[in-house]
């Protein structure tokens, strides 16, 4: 099953629009990860199967291929993390489908399950305020860097149990 998540990177400190897009299959079980990262943002694979094993959710053996786009844009560090997440369960089965399709989401995964802080948090925000986005997932020790920016509801949280 495919699913597709909003979120964004940084180039400097302008923001531009990425989409974590997921894709489960029958196959030889495995994680493949694509899209012009970066080393930290490339082990994501292995924080976001672990975060979501450690959460309480299946993961049956299957092939599961996860693309950020676009690949023409470098995506740094481990704020990508909660949207490869969220973006993998729901192409697993575990959220309804288009569950996230009204949200952008950012955050690092810890291999509990845990939300841990990210940079950028404050040109992130202000860059999904002005594509339209009403609504950002993030780790709840970002929320008051996040608050800055009026006309975006921010939803904080400390796991990814809970945010789903």
């Amino acid at each position: 099953m495919f699913a597709s998540v909003r979120c964004a990177g940084l180039i400097g400190m302008q923001g531009f629009a990425a989409q974590v897009e997921s894709d489960v299959q029958n196959g030889i079980p495995g994680f493949f990860l694509t899209g012009a990262l970066s080393s930290e943002t490339r082990e994501a694979q292995y924080r976001v199967l672990n975060a979501i094993k450690n959460s309480g959710f299946q993961i049956k053996p299957k092939k599961i291929t996860v693309n950020i786009s676009p690949a023409s844009n470098r995506k740094h560090g481990t704020l990508f993390d909660l949207p490869i997440a969220m973006a993998v369960l729901e192409s697993l089965g575990e959220l309804e489908q288009g569950a996230c399709d009204e949200l952008a989401f950012m955050g690092e995964l810890g291999l509990d399950g845990s939300l841990k802080p990210v940079n950028g948090v404050l040109p992130l925000v202000s860059f999904f305020k002005k594509t339209g986005i009403k609504g950002v997932v993030l780790p709840e020790a970002n929320i008051t860097e996040a608050a800055v920016t009026e006309g975006v509801d921010i939803y904080g949280f400390s796991d990814l149990r809970k945010v789903c």
